[in-house]
């Protein structure tokens, strides 16, 4: 029987119904607000199908009719009370716990945050599943005899990322406290600085090191999942699909940017055309628009982009915009700060605030920066979706 912290999220579920349809084991799902067994069929009537607790639902009611034996359990990760009390019914229904994968985190917007805006408040609830969550989890498997506990860390923790400050800090921890915990105990953890997993087909994005292009389907993730249990000897793990010293070159030190170059797209690039499923094309109307457009066009290697079209759904990433910032403003010979790029997520935005750069100022519009700001962020929270899941409020950075 195996305890998922946040298995009614992306990659928890992908993983719990794994396990429980083919090796007919017994899941608790903790999870802190997703419905129990009893309350499904009112939510189904009460929400969309496309709503992602609907969707999680109903791939559950299937996999009970595969012979699946899966429970739902409510309580906070991070409330020693809370956990206590969810273990201990678990114990009492679904017999003793043999394995446990600690996936709870909490994603979405607010990690799009440069360190200068982030505040206690923000750092707490991104710590509290992460961190708090592993300490009392500790407390309460301490005199369990476990299979395996599975920490399922983030490769923000190795690459960071711009707004990943707060993210990467809690991955950090988790990495180092199992390191420090195992040479205590007799019972080892491991934990897995994932790379992102994915539900859906691949993103069409251009550039090769998106989000997109690295995210695993859950067929990958399981084939990866079941290398990391069976390498015994490692408890700290890092997994990258595509070279991490090169990504490491990119991210962390910078390479091609922290020398003020810009970073050309890849020789022969052959452009694709941009995603059928986006807003409907609208071209450039003013020069300065269809210079942005070409820049974006050339670097992502897709033809057509649309003014309205977000640049985090086109595949990019923060690294993205850090790299293109320079690209940018050789070619229109001006500063942009890279929060303007992050506000400003379509060619149409960004050309109106690339104008009022121009004119001497902000002309008042603040609020509608701020606004802005809150449109990129949820543009690139799609990209999380691609990271690491623990909660129906989850997504895939892992």
């Amino acid at each position: 029987m195996y305890v998922l912290t946040g298995g009614a999220g992306m990659i928890g579920w992908i993983i719990a119904e794994h396990l429980a349809i083919n090796y007919r084991a017994s899941i608790a799902i903790i999870q802190r607000s997703f419905p129990v067994r009893q309350e499904w069929d009112n939510w189904l009537a009460d929400h969309p199908e496309d709503d992602p607790g609907s969707r999680t639902i109903r791939e559950m009611i299937q996999a009970e009719k595969l012979g699946a034996n899966i429970a739902v359990y409510p309580a906070d990760v991070s409330d020693y009370g809370q956990m206590a009390d969810a273990i201990g019914a678990i114990e009492c229904e679904l017999g003793a716990i043999n394995g446990v994968i600690h996936c709870a985190a909490n994603m979405g917007a607010e990690f799009f945050n440069p360190v200068t805006r982030l505040d206690e408040a923000l750092c707490r609830t991104i710590f509290q599943p992460k961190i708090d969550g592993l300490l009392v989890l500790d407390k309460l498997l301490d005199d369990k005899d476990l299979d395996f506990c599975l920490l399922m860390s983030s490769t923000a923790a190795v690459l960071g990322g711009y707004g990943f400050a707060a993210y990467s800090a809690a991955s950090v921890f988790m990495d180092t406290y199992t390191k420090t915990r195992n040479k205590h105990r007799q019972a080892k953890w491991k934990t897995v600085d994932w790379e992102a997993w994915r539900r859906e087909a691949k993103a069409e994005a251009g550039y090769t090191s998106s989000i997109g292009d690295l995210a695993m389907s859950p067929e990958e993730g399981i084939e990866a999942l079941k290398r990391v249990l069976s390498a015994e000897r490692y408890h700290h793990i890092v997994h990258s699909p595509g070279t991490l010293d090169k990504r490491l070159a990119e991210w962390v030190q910078l390479q091609g940017i922290s020398e003020g170059k810009p970073v050309q797209p890849r020789d022969g690039q052959k452009k694709r055309q941009r995603p059928a499923a986006m807003v409907e094309y609208e071209k450039p109307s003013n020069h300065l628009e269809k210079q942005i457009a070409g820049i974006w066009e050339e670097f992502l290697g897709i033809r057509d982009i649309s003014i309205h079209d977000n640049f985090f759904e086109l595949g990019a990433t923060s690294l993205t915009l850090i790299r293109i910032k320079s690209i940018v403003e050789e070619t229109l010979s001006l500063q942009i700060p890279i929060v303007d790029l992050f506000a400003n997520p379509t060619i149409a935005a960004l050309a109106k605030r690339i104008g009022q750069i121009e004119n001497g100022g902000h002309d008042g519009q603040e609020d509608a920066r701020l606004s802005g700001l809150e449109s990129g962020r949820s543009g690139l929270t799609r990209q999380l979706q691609f990271r690491k899941s623990a909660g129906t409020d989850s997504g895939a950075y892992n």
